[in-house]
C-alpha cells in the first residue's frame, strides 16, 4: 500500500509513444568485493517505450520531487527495431527485451 502520495508531480517527457517500461538503477560498489555505499536507489531512472528508445533520466538534486518541473533525458538511444517491452537491471549491466525477439545487454559508465 502507498502510505501518501504527494499532489506534487513531475513530468517525464520525451518518448514519442506510450512507455512501457522502468526501471531505477541502484547504488553499485565502487569496485569488486566493496560493501555498497548506499541501498538507496539511484538517481538515474531508465525508460522504455514502444518507440523503440531507451531513456536516462537524471533524478538528482530532487528533480522527481519539484513542481512543476518538466525533466530532460540525460540520454538516448534507438535500442531495437521493434518496440522495448521489457528492462531490468543488475550492477553494471541494464537488458532490454522487445518485440523484435531480441535481448540487448547494455554496460551502465
Amino acid at each position: 500500500h502507498l502510505a501518501h502520495i504527494s499532489d506534487d508531480a513531475a513530468e517525464l517527457r520525451a518518448h514519442a509513444r506510450r512507455v512501457s517500461a522502468l526501471v531505477w538503477l541502484q547504488r553499485h560498489a565502487p569496485h569488486a568485493g566493496a560493501p555498497p555505499t548506499d541501498s538507496a536507489p539511484s538517481r538515474w531512472l531508465v525508460s522504455a517505450g514502444v518507440d523503440r528508445t531507451l531513456r536516462v533520466w537524471d533524478a538528482g538534486d530532487d528533480a522527481l520531487r519539484s513542481s512543476p518541473v518538466v525533466c530532460k533525458a540525460a540520454s538516448m538511444a534507438v535500442a531495437h527495431t521493434r518496440p522495448v517491452l521489457s528492462l531490468a537491471a543488475a550492477g553494471c549491466l541494464l537488458v532490454s527485451g522487445a518485440a523484435d525477439c531480441t535481448l540487448k545487454a547494455w554496460a551502465l559508465t
